[in-house]
């Protein structure tokens, strides 16, 4: 299991964007994390750069995984189950991560077979202009 932006543990960072002009502004190499959108989905995957992206539909999950996005972000519980499943029966290579709130969710996704957790620090907005 993946947990992202516990405490001060380094691990890797996500850099939100909110338009595909954005992207210059990230680092080289950077995990770039956006709402699903399909005209930044079509860029990133055409120019092969890493990205992450939050989805709030099983349609957007599958398109996304489809064009294989490192993790897709889950923000409701409402969904996160169903999705997960869906994950592991189709195998993704993308891994669902939950968008946590408190440590109580760590355990919640660790019992529920979710492949991680990102905290909203991990997130990194402030160097996105």
């Amino acid at each position: 299991m993946k947990i992202f932006g516990y405490r001060e543990f380094q691990n890797e960072k996500l850099f939100l964007i909110k338009d595909i002009s954005q992207i210059n502004n990230t680092p080289p190499n950077s995990n770039i994390l956006f709402d699903y959108n399909e005209d930044i989905l079509q860029y990133v995957s055409k120019e092969k750069l890493p990205f992450s992206v939050i989805t709030s539909s099983i349609t957007e999950t599958l398109i996304s995984a489809d064009f294989s996005a490192k993790y897709i972000v889950i923000k409701g519980k409402d969904l996160l189950l169903n999705i997960q499943k869906i994950a592991d029966t189709y195998m993704f290579d993308s891994k669902i991560l939950y968008l946590g709130k408190n440590e109580a969710d760590i355990e919640y996704c660790a019992l529920n077979g979710i492949d991680g957790i990102i905290f909203e620090n991990s997130i990194i907005k402030e160097y996105v202009k």
